[in-house]
């Protein structure tokens, strides 16, 4: 049955597409803002760089292990729920802020029901169920926009860390599950028990779903967080759309 082969596959590598989910016109139109916005001048990008009092708003200096990500990102919270949605900065690019708030009620409404199925999978009955479906307000969603080299100028590189030698190197997600929406460029890998590193090729109409820490956490290591990487755009830039 299906959920055997989603049991199968929590257990094996954290990973599933998810289809049929109605939100492909919603996603191009987020892709578009995107690409607006890694488009839009520096100046648009500086005025809501992130900094040491606040952690949301644009970055090109993520690391991950301690070296330099490939990438340049905006990162914002519920804006419309919780406390929190006070940090959230939106840059100066038109339609980008109704955009991100539509995208994140849809994510996190599909979130909620990805979370379910998944502890479904693992057999539980609807009342175990009822009480661990997560919390939208401790969610963060971000657009990562993968370079072709580093993101930073020569001149801006002095005294940061070196650059990785992968676009995104190997780490798990925080939390319950992340829905990744990834465009047609590809380069996104899982590890996998049986099989070792396996490419999560893009397939169009699908959200790529992967575990993360605490679900593994919940089922007592049933379930992995699923260990994944980002190999180096050689071509062309690459975006993706995380909710984690």
């Amino acid at each position: 049955t299906s959920m055997a082969a989603l049991d199968q596959a929590c257990r094996d590598h954290g990973f599933f597409l998810l289809s049929g989910h109605g939100l492909d016109d919603l996603i191009a139109r987020t892709f578009e803002a995107g690409r607006r916005f890694f488009a839009s001048d520096q100046s648009v990008k500086d005025a809501i760089r992130r900094d040491a009092a606040n952690p949301l708003g644009y970055n090109d200096r993520e690391l991950t292990k301690r070296k330099r990500d490939h990438k340049e990102v905006f990162d914002f919270i519920d804006p419309v729920q919780g406390r929190a949605r006070h940090y959230n900065r939106w840059p100066d690019v038109e339609g980008f802020y109704d955009t991100m708030v539509e995208h994140y009620e849809a994510c996190s409404d599909l979130a909620l029901r990805t979370s379910d199925l998944v502890l479904s999978a693992l057999g539980l009955p609807d009342a175990a169920i009822a009480p661990y479906g997560g919390d939208r307000t401790t969610s963060n969603m971000r657009i990562n926009h993968y370079t072709v080299g580093d993101p930073l100028a020569e001149d801006e590189r002095d005294g940061l860390a070196e650059l990785a030698d992968v676009a995104l190197g190997q780490h798990t997600d925080l939390g319950l599950v992340t829905l990744l929406i990834q465009d047609d460029v590809g380069g996104l890998q899982a590890e996998s028990t049986e099989h070792g590193w396996i490419d999560v090729d893009p397939r169009p109409g699908t959200i790529v779903v992967n575990l993360g820490d605490s679900m593994q956490v919940w089922t007592n290591d049933r379930y992995r967080a699923a260990m994944h990487r980002v190999k180096p755009m050689t071509t062309s830039t690459r975006m993706s759309i995380p909710y984690f």
